[in-house]
């Protein structure tokens, strides 16, 4: 994967949540007895399964997609989608961690790893902690990584030979790189 392409996949993923409406409510189901702990329901996207196929498909055969290539083959109802995920994971991190931080009598908090770099986050935090009393310090975007860069890595080169999984697979952490 060349720099390059690395950055326009980055800018695709960030510019998803930004082009869509939030309008939509993402529902968070929250696990016991953990508060902190958060699931969420499974979204249904059987509806959604042609255009994923057709996006998939024409991004199978661009020899190299910028992010403005991968935005122009989103729908609204994918970018709705993305941008309602978004809204409801940092509005269900900040509120988590403000509740943990005053149960906890924290004096600051620190913002790590990838997700330190979305910019909804850092909005969301910023505003929250401050009206909290809280300061918030995130690191750098370029220091703000984890494993999702790594997994880009390991799948770019499947992505290369067109080796696609298929709709049924699910996210799970624990599932051996192939």
């Amino acid at each position: 994967m060349t720099r390059r392409e690395f950055m326009a996949a980055v800018s695709a993923a960030g510019l998803l949540p930004s082009k869509g409406s939030a309008a939509t409510p993402f529902p968070v189901h929250y696990a016991q007895p953990n508060p902190y702990d958060a699931v969420l329901r499974y979204v249904e996207t059987h509806d959604m399964e042609p255009a994923i196929e057709q996006r998939r498909g024409a991004l199978a055969e661009m020899k190299s997609a910028s992010a403005d290539d991968v935005l122009k083959l989103c729908d609204r109802q994918t970018l709705d989608l993305v941008a309602s995920f978004q809204r409801a994971m940092v509005g269900d991190l900040v509120g988590k961690t403000l509740n943990a931080a005053r149960e906890l009598d924290v004096a600051m908090l620190f913002i790590t790893g990838g997700v330190a770099a979305n910019s909804e986050l850092r909005t969301a935090f910023g505003r929250e902690a401050t009206m909290a009393g809280l300061p918030v310090y995130f690191p750098s975007r370029p220091l703000s990584t984890d494993n999702a860069a790594m997994i880009a890595a390991a799948a770019y080169p499947k992505f290369l030979a067109r080796d696609f999984a298929g709709l049924e697979l699910s996210a799970e952490a624990s599932l051996p790189l192939r």
